[in-house]
């Protein structure tokens, strides 16, 4: 995988995290990609910062509070060097959402609204050094018809982008690679035994039911072949060379869910390496019955999959011929929705809904459907202080608003009676819950919330041995009091020292031939020419 590919890659979790926006995954990511130094600049009025901290404090935070349901949509996405060796990926797009809440003193419209974004990050060993961005503030003040100046000579107008809406995307080589794909498990078996010759450019495709490590031999086989085993994900796992004729087995070095026999020396022709992504075109099966013939299941498939063509397609298209278009894909389970599928008793289906590229039916309860305002207002209570009961656990409005949120669920209060099913479940989770994913502080706390549900639902409960030492909860609430002060006058003063150092900086711009003064990975130094100097 070249170094502009795997840039993007980085990226995307990011994206991803952005695409339906919820502040921790993208404050997790953003952590997990951003180096605590790294140069932000954004225009004007949030200005530039440093770090992911800031960065998501000064800009992220206020956008995500006045649009609750923001969405990020990339249009294009693409990566290069420059003429000075640096790694860039670049993205534009729109942010999205309804305009409920002022952003930066732009009134909200309680409306649909979007913002376009120009994003660039700079990569340095497989970490962002540098932001650039640019946020089209004025055309959202031109949505809420708050526009200060003279009248726009044109109209705001939102891109259309690609209909997967993840980006534009370059990367990709079409190779002259035509494969057969076994349909049967007797072609899957026989494989190309017994065959003089293999064209030039000619190949097979192997689609295994399972990901696992799989292995092929060469018994009855008169070709010198090359195989590429391949991950879920397309990426190639391994290549490895085939002997005519030998029955000792080739094994994947990992896991993989398909591969790809061909001519010996086929891939080093091609440049094809190990890390390269796999995107099947249009694949052949023999004499006509192949991905290309546009029977049943290719109708089928094609129409349930967003990505076309695929290796996921061709395998479920292969799957289809093996059980006939009737019976592929007729799952019962209420989580396979499908367009022509009923909602569950009780559920009715207002629009549908995308997962895992596939769409679902969106399933509601009938009576507790309402607009959208009610659904701003109330729709998040089992996460607010509204929706919990104060000894533990949710309460009525806590346990509907989730059940609005997560279609098929069936919350119940709290039961103390031995016996109960609900608690016997709740109790093996919870303890688990608390045992893997929980803070010791948190675990020893009696006052904290997954204590105060163990006891509502009267769950076995041990306290700590050192109970004596958190029994005074006056004197626990004052330590943790101090604590959270001190540590936010710690941050404070960090960040001024940080701001301080960029405003004396900036004083000191065209007056000192050294450059900029500034701070990089704990020493100080000045910035020229985008190279930084250490005292």
């Amino acid at each position: 995988m070249n170094n502009n590919l795997r840039f993007k890659t980085l990226l995307k979790p990011l994206r991803l995290a952005m695409y339906d926006f919820t502040e921790y995954s993208v404050r997790k990511e953003l952590n997990y990609l951003v180096k605590d130094d790294a140069l932000i600049h954004l225009g004007y009025p949030i200005n530039d910062t440093i770090g992911p901290e800031y960065f998501y404090e000064k800009s992220f935070k206020k956008l995500h509070l006045a649009f609750p349901d923001l969405e990020r949509r990339d249009y294009i996405v693409i990566s290069g060097t420059t003429e000075k060796n640096y790694s860039w990926v670049g993205t534009c797009g729109v942010y999205c959402g309804t305009f409920v809440n002022p952003f930066l003193d732009i009134p909200a419209t309680g409306h649909l609204a979007h913002m376009r974004y120009h994003e660039f990050y700079k990569f340095e060993d497989n970490m962002v050094t540098e932001i650039q961005a640019i946020w089209d503030i004025p055309e959202l003040m031109i949505q809420a018809n708050a526009w200060p100046m003279a009248p726009s000579l044109g109209r705001e107008w939102c891109v259309p982008g690609p209909s997967t809406m993840d980006g534009i995307s370059e990367g990709y080589i079409d190779l002259p690679l035509e494969v057969e794909i076994p349909n049967t498990d007797a072609r899957f078996r026989l494989g190309l035994m017994f065959r003089e010759s293999l064209d030039v450019d000619k190949g097979m495709l192997f689609i295994f039911e399972k990901v696992g490590q799989h292995s092929f031999h060469m018994k009855n086989t008169n070709i010198p072949l090359d195989i590429a085993f391949i991950k879920e994900d397309g990426t190639i796992e391994s290549i490895k060379e085939l002997t005519p004729h030998s029955s000792v087995p080739v094994y994947s070095d990992g896991k993989v869910l398909f591969a790809i026999e061909a001519n010996r020396g086929w891939f080093t022709e091609h440049n094809v390496e190990v890390g390269d992504e796999i995107v099947l075109g249009e694949a052949k099966d023999k004499k006509g019955k192949g991905s290309g013939s546009k029977d049943a299941c290719y109708h089928k498939v094609k129409s349930r999959y967003s990505v076309w063509p695929s290796a996921y397609a061709s395998g479920a298209l292969v799957k289809c011929r093996k059980k006939g278009a009737a019976n592929w894909g007729n799952k019962s389970e209420s989580v396979e929705l499908g367009e022509g599928q009923k909602c569950w008793k009780g559920y009715e289906k207002k629009g549908t809904k995308k997962m895992f590229g596939k769409t679902y039916n969106n399933c509601v309860k009938k009576e507790e459907f309402s607009d959208w305002r009610s659904e701003i207002e109330e729709g998040a209570a089992w996460t607010k202080k509204s929706g919990k009961n104060p000894s533990g656990g949710l309460n009525e409005k806590g346990r509907k608003s989730y059940e609005r949120e997560n279609p098929g669920s069936d919350l119940k209060a709290p039961s103390k009676k031995k016996g109960n099913k609900r608690r016997k479940s709740f109790c093996a989770r919870m303890k688990g819950m608390k045992k893997k994913l929980t803070s010791a502080k948190t675990a020893r706390d009696p006052d904290s919330r997954i204590n105060k549900s163990l006891r509502a639902w009267n769950c076995s409960y041990e306290w700590p041995k050192d109970k004596e030492m958190i029994e005074t909860t006056s004197l626990k609430n004052e330590i943790i009091a101090k604590a959270q002060e001190k540590h936010k006058e710690a941050k404070q003063k960090k960040y001024k020292q940080i701001m301080d150092a960029g405003k004396a900086a900036k004083k000191k711009v065209g007056k000192d031939p050294r450059g900029v003064r500034a701070l990089s990975k704990g020493k100080w130094g000045y910035v020229k020419n985008n190279s930084f100097t250490p005292d």
